[in-house]
């Protein structure tokens, strides 16, 4: 999809306050139609781009960066769709805001992660103040978009 037709599909859905209501954000950026919406038990008619925030959950290198210590196969496979996502969240004067799950460099506040995630255990992954914690560059936050670290 070129910029161009992202911008398009992107305005096609969103209520930017300058257009009129439009069709469901899942139809357009799926392509599925008005029977499977059905089936999802929802349907999005329309977003208000002022009041809406779209918020980026944990896409941080040490889970989407290839060969990374938490590697998750389907968070580097959501990549270009969120991409997608962040275009028209940003056209349209969306909020973005992201989020990251790190623990302290001593390791004080790990837990049962410790216990589940080796790499955890180890500090070999999803240590504060390390590259790994950085959000994926890929989907890089624009200047003044919001980072939370969430320590546990």
């Amino acid at each position: 999809m070129t910029a161009q037709s992202t911008s398009l599909a992107c305005h096609n859905v969103v209520n930017t306050g300058r257009s009129r209501p439009m069709p469901s954000m899942y139809q357009a950026n799926q392509g599925t139609d008005e029977e499977e919406q059905t089936k999802l038990g929802y349907k999005v008619t329309e977003i208000d781009a002022p009041r809406t925030a779209v918020i980026v959950v944990d896409m941080e290198n040490d889970f989407v960066a290839e060969g990374a210590p938490m590697e998750s196969a389907q968070a580097r496979e959501a990549v270009p769709n969120m991409q997608k996502t962040l275009a028209c969240a940003r056209e349209t004067g969306m909020k973005v805001i992201y989020t990251t799950h790190a623990h302290r460099e001593d390791g004080c506040d790990v837990g049962r992660f410790a216990d589940l995630y080796p790499p955890i255990a180890t500090k070999a992954g999803l240590v504060d103040g390390t590259a790994g914690v950085e959000i994926y560059p890929a989907l890089a936050p624009a200047p003044g978009e919001v980072v939370v670290k969430r320590h546990r």
